[in-house]
């Protein structure tokens, strides 16, 4: 069985960046819950803090191929080659890790529907799925403080500030709708 006390680990250091805020959002919105972060599996709600690790993956991905804002941030080439490294490397990681998450919790579900399975084989699946999980979340992690030591604390404040911007635009949508269609306007109440 998994040590309790790794789990306790993983969370103190997911903590512990989080507060840092390397880039994320100081004081942000709660995580709604069903909004996946772009891993497989892995909703807002579920992965906490994690799922603010994928979105800054994600954008510093978007943000490494465009000229334009790789200048805004202030990039030396060196920081460049070394993030653009870093991302190559974690989507490899990420990739394989995902792929042997997905195919374990195949696994603890054909048991879970299995009627003859034992509680026993049941609670080893789950420790599998638990330890793919937390290898993959040692993987962000680890990524996401080698972005922050690459980054200097200017260039943390910029990305957050791009990061910030981009979601308001994607937000409001091309046409100043939502992201969901166009807004309606509230009914009044019993209409």
């Amino acid at each position: 069985m998994m040590k309790r006390g790794n789990g306790i680990a993983a969370a103190g250091l997911i903590g512990l960046f989080m507060a840092a805020g390397a880039f994320g959002q100081a004081g942000g919105e709660p995580a709604r819950q069903g909004h996946s972060q772009g891993v497989r599996g892995a909703p807002r709600g579920d992965r906490g803090p994690l799922g603010q690790i994928v979105m800054q993956q994600y954008f510093i991905g978007r943000m490494l191929a465009d000229p334009k804002a790789v200048a805004d941030v202030g990039l030396s080439e060196d920081q460049l080659k070394t993030l653009k490294s870093a991302m190559d490397q974690i989507k490899t990681v990420r990739d394989e890790i995902q792929k042997r998450l997905t195919e374990a919790e195949a696994q603890q579900a054909k048991l879970m529907e299995d009627s003859a399975a034992d509680e026993a084989a049941v609670l080893v699946a789950l420790e599998n799925v638990s330890k793919i999980r937390l290898e993959l979340d040692t993987a962000l992690v680890k990524h996401a403080l080698l972005v922050k030591k690459t980054l200097t604390p200017e260039q943390c404040v910029i990305i957050k500030d791009l990061m910030e911007q981009s979601r308001k635009e994607h937000s409001q949508g091309d046409h100043g709708e939502g992201a969901h269609g166009p807004q309606r306007p509230a009914q009044p109440a019993g209409q």
